[in-house]
């Protein structure tokens, strides 16, 4: 697969010797079941592994393996790896629910309350 520009989201099931690559203006991902976030623009690639690992290749042939809950950013001049913080974790397209618990206590008492909120991305 070629991505240009733009971000990609995927989860690929595994499968005894098939390999799912994606290429990009400054890299290559290689994976072999995976979920992950894919983003190409401005000269460089991110990439967030949420699941197992991903391989990322330069042209030069520098590999680096990205396992899940790491991110790399892949650039002409090398590529940079780290941990995804809370903050940069990327969304699943699709609907999404988020559950907010609210603990209200007075003298004596606790409540507890839900607070449901929907979102498609």
């Amino acid at each position: 697969m070629r991505l240009e520009t733009g971000k990609m989201w995927a989860k690929v099931t595994k499968k005894r010797g098939t390999d799912f690559q994606v290429s990009t203006p400054t890299s290559v991902a290689s994976v072999k079941g995976t979920k992950f976030v894919l983003e190409e623009g401005n000269g460089q690639t991110l990439l967030w592994v949420l699941e197992d690992i991903v391989e990322i290749a330069l042209a030069g042939g520098y590999v680096v393996e990205v396992n899940a809950g790491e991110y790399a950013k892949a650039t002409s001049e090398g590529i940079e790896k780290g941990v995804i913080q809370d903050d940069q974790i990327p969304v699943e397209p699709g609907k999404h629910e988020i559950i907010i618990y609210l603990n209200q206590q007075n003298e004596g008492s606790q409540q507890q309350k839900e607070l449901h909120i929907e979102f498609e991305h």
